[in-house]
């Protein structure tokens, strides 16, 4: 059976039910008096825990397999609930649905993804923390690693996503940060989706396999067109090389408002290392971007794109393209420079570069 913890409503009959599952942990040895942990939670204890833990506490977790953790309605405030490994432990799930909740900080677990569509699914919830994750799927047939849907104020931290069809969907949220991830052996898409006030920073990504059909890129942006241009966009400091894998584009931005792209490096893209389509207002500065023999990797801006601006990024070509004849209103290149293109597998002049970069 799975781990599902609903919630308990300020009505009597949740005040009496949290209060009995606070006396069984008690006599348990699970808790204190106090409401501090004193034996760390396991598959056959979790779900109790969960169901009596209050805001401020921190849920130990010894290893063992736990199935499906699912928590829906809870809603802690302040400090909030911790659910994290305990030190040398290995805890693994099944799948993670956080559903109308707040205020959650999940650290150090893996996600064995076996059937679910997604390994982590977040919908309608805020103050969410992912911290540490190592999420994987079955080769034959991936999955994808997470759906964040209709989320404020989300984290996803230092965490490893492999064996995937798509890495993190981010489906109409808003102020999210996904820092220091890394991304390797997917599909199509390492970063994607629809959402606004998003901090893509300091994420790694390699060796890619898209299938024919696919339209794979480390990082790619868009809108939901029933509400406007996605806005407020960041996309620092990642670093993708294809590594032994296929050739995907890089960071692919459309119908987006007020995008910055800086410090990123990228090694054997597709054509699009960054490709800027219906964008207004954007900042690409200080990337480096270098070609393997097959593909000619750009920076290009197109379907009359306004307000762009590209400076000071290392980059084989750069391309103002007017799509259907059309300008893009306002484009703006300078300082710019060139490179060579690389041999497969030569890092060498990504990691000069990178060398020189400030810690992100």
């Amino acid at each position: 059976m799975g781990l599902r913890a609903m919630s308990t409503t300020t009505r009597r009959p949740g005040l009496k039910s949290a209060s009995l599952a606070c006396t069984a942990l008690v006599s348990l040895g699970l808790w204190t008096q106090a409401g501090a942990q004193s034996a760390p939670a396991t598959p056959q204890t979790l779900a109790a825990q969960i169901a009596a833990a209050q805001s401020g506490q921190t849920i130990l977790l010894a290893s063992g397999a736990y199935g499906p953790l699912q928590l829906y309605g809870r809603k802690f405030s302040g400090a909030g609930l911790v659910i994290e490994a305990q030190a040398g432990a290995k805890p693994v799930f099944t799948e993670v649905d956080i559903g109308g909740s707040d205020g959650i900080t999940l650290k150090n677990v893996e996600v064995d993804i076996q059937t679910a569509r997604f390994g982590v699914n977040v919908d309608n919830s805020h103050q969410i923390n992912l911290v540490g994750l190592t999420i994987h799927g079955p080769s034959d047939k991936p999955p994808s690693g997470m759906m964040l849907r209709d989320d404020g104020d989300l984290t996803v931290a230092d965490s490893n996503l492999s064996h995937l069809e798509h890495g993190i969907n981010l489906w109409d949220s808003d102020h999210v940060q996904i820092l220091r991830n890394t991304l390797h052996d997917i599909e199509c898409d390492g970063i994607r989706g629809r959402s606004s006030h998003v901090d893509v920073i300091g994420n790694r990504g390699s060796d890619f396999h898209p299938l024919p059909g696919d339209h794979p890129d480390f990082i790619q942006f868009w809108s939901n067109k029933d509400v406007g241009p996605s806005t407020g966009n960041r996309v620092r400091d990642n670093v993708f090389q294809r590594g032994r894998g296929d050739p995907v584009q890089g960071v692919f931005i459309e119908d987006n408002k007020d995008i910055a792209i800086s410090g990123n490096a990228m090694l054997g893209t597709m054509y699009n290392a960054i490709s800027l389509a219906r964008v207004q207002g954007a900042l690409v500065e200080e990337n480096f971007i270098q070609s393997y023999p097959d593909m000619d990797a750009k920076i290009i801006a197109r379907g009359v794109s306004a307000d762009v601006t590209v400076r000071n990024n290392i980059t084989p070509h750069v391309e103002n393209y007017a799509e259907d004849g059309k300008p893009n209103p306002n484009f703006k290149e300078q300082g710019n420079r060139s490179i060579k293109v690389a041999k497969p597998g030569d890092t060498s002049a990504m990691e000069a570069w990178l060398a020189k970069r400030p810690p992100h």
